[in-house]
């Protein structure tokens, strides 16, 4: 737990360094999520099926500037969910979850990037899009694996870049045993679905 608040400090400082107005070709950028951005967890169970929300978002990442294609290469980055922060629309759902994911320990759902292929699809004048393959870590209930995400990017020169897509992934690959309820009459599936939307805002100027 400590050693995750200690990246998301750093990195929080690496995106409010000073930036040039003017972008310029092999320069760092930071960018952090917005608000806007979205997660939604969808599963099964014996019962029906079922759809989470996650209301707050934590990261950012560091991006540079290519110099032929004009697009941006992420680098480094992090995005933290706290379990508490997943909304089912029942009690006893929220409970069961927030207990698999070990929410009383404070384990934090971590995605750490290794490494991200570049923007850089010009669509035209005000918009550039593309599909982007990002590799990190993820980790769930203090366990950590490796995984390999691809997500519909695209760029506003506002200085925002959003990302949007999903992956499936198996809880108990994360010794998560699927939450159960009513006396067992409700077991939901091994297997979740992620869909995203993530929208990134350029970190302010420190002289602005």
């Amino acid at each position: 737990m400590k050693a995750i608040r200690a990246i998301l400090i750093l990195l929080y400082a690496l995106i409010s360094l000073p930036m040039a107005a003017a972008q310029t070709p092999g320069e760092s950028f930071g960018f952090s999520f917005d608000e806007e951005s979205q997660i939604f967890i969808d599963g099964t169970s014996s019962l029906h099926d079922w759809t989470c929300d996650v209301e707050e978002i934590s990261g950012g990442f560091i991006a540079v500037r290519e110099p032929e294609s004009q697009g941006y290469r992420l680098e480094s980055g992090i995005l933290s969910v706290h379990p508490d922060d997943i909304e089912c629309g029942k009690r006893i759902m929220n409970g069961k979850l927030r207990k698999a994911l070990a929410a009383d320990a404070g384990s934090e759902i971590v995605f750490t990037l290794e490494e991200g292929e570049s923007l850089s699809k010009a669509l035209d004048e005000s918009q550039r899009a593309s599909e982007t393959s990002f590799s990190g870590f993820l980790t769930i209930a203090g366990m950590t694996r490796p995984v390999t995400l691809t997500a519909g990017s695209s760029e506003s020169y506002s200085s925002r870049l959003q990302f949007e897509g999903s992956f499936s992934l198996t809880m108990s690959d994360f010794g998560v045993s699927p939450p159960k309820a009513l006396l067992g009459r409700l077991k939901t599936g091994d297997e979740v679905t992620i869909r995203f939307i993530l929208v990134a805002k350029q970190t302010p100027l420190a002289n602005s």
